[in-house]
């Protein structure tokens, strides 16, 4: 009896000591319809988001992430859609390469929150910094 009792509670530590983990990873997270909802431009110049900053609303552009590594925008106001590849790169950029009209665009996007119930990303690509914010649908 005294040889079981140490079998048992390795058996009780293995059996509840270990936890199941969820690390669903950014890409897994990012493959979904997201609805552009905000932007915000950084008025003021100083790279942060802060209170200063001018933001709009916009609830009519669509964003589609696949598996795969390509996406597609739509619009509300019209059927059109563009194309896209998408990537990550290292230390959180979202890669976004367009080759519309025969010209290939990549733009390389921060992730500054998300991805979960919404994605923020930061665009250095122009002369000012801008905010996206979107809402997973």
């Amino acid at each position: 009896m005294k040889k079981l009792i140490p079998v048992l509670l390795a058996a009780i530590v293995v059996l509840f000591g270990c936890k199941k983990s969820s690390n669903t990873s950014v890409h897994d997270k990012l493959v979904a319809n997201w609805k552009l909802h905000q932007l915000t431009f950084d008025v003021n110049g100083n790279g942060t988001l802060d209170a200063s900053d001018q933001s709009i609303t916009i609830d009519s552009i669509f964003i589609r992430f696949k598996s795969d590594g390509t996406g597609y925008t739509s619009t509300t106001s019209n059927a059109s859609t563009a194309t896209f590849n998408w990537s990550l790169a290292s230390n959180n950029y979202l890669v976004i390469t367009d080759t519309a009209g025969g010209n290939t665009n990549s733009s390389s996007l921060l992730i500054t929150s998300g991805p979960g119930a919404n994605l923020t990303l930061k665009d250095t690509s122009n002369s000012s910094v801008q905010w996206d914010v979107f809402i997973k649908q």
